[in-house]
């Protein structure tokens, strides 16, 4: 049986969804930095924090490039805590795609799965109407 107090892997997705979606972003500002609680990261069996997006114990904007498009952009330490502490997202991980390309992504995954269900069902299909 499944405790009552862990959420699901999909209703951390859906949860995911929304916080992407909000779209609520403000500019680069380096003087921004929030403390990291450590006791709510995710370590994944590892020494303890090595990422270099809190640094010195503290969240910093982090500026990066766009693993798709190239574009130039910045992971908020907003953004950062929320990954890290709230959706528990392994420590060594960072930012490495921008919001469009990030939708994109999910869209090709989606449209994937949905085909490869298809397939499956026919599949099935066809092998309970030889039987």
């Amino acid at each position: 049986m499944k405790p009552k107090n862990k959420m699901s892997a999909q209703k951390k997705r859906q949860k995911a969804w929304k916080h992407t979606k909000s779209g609520v972003y403000r500019q680069f500002d380096p003087s921004v930095r929030i403390p990291v609680d450590y006791s709510k990261l995710n370590t994944g069996n590892s020494w303890g924090p090595s990422s270099s997006a809190y640094k010195n114990g503290y969240y910093e904007d982090m500026v990066f490039y766009c693993r798709d498009c190239g574009k130039k952009c910045v992971w908020i330490a907003e953004d950062q805590q929320w990954w890290y502490e709230v959706m528990q997202g392994y420590i060594d991980s960072i930012a490495c795609r921008c919001l469009p390309c990030r939708v994109k992504m999910r869209e090709r995954k989606a449209e994937a799965r949905r085909l490869w269900e298809e397939g499956m069902l026919r599949k099935k299909m066809t092998k309970a109407n030889s039987v």
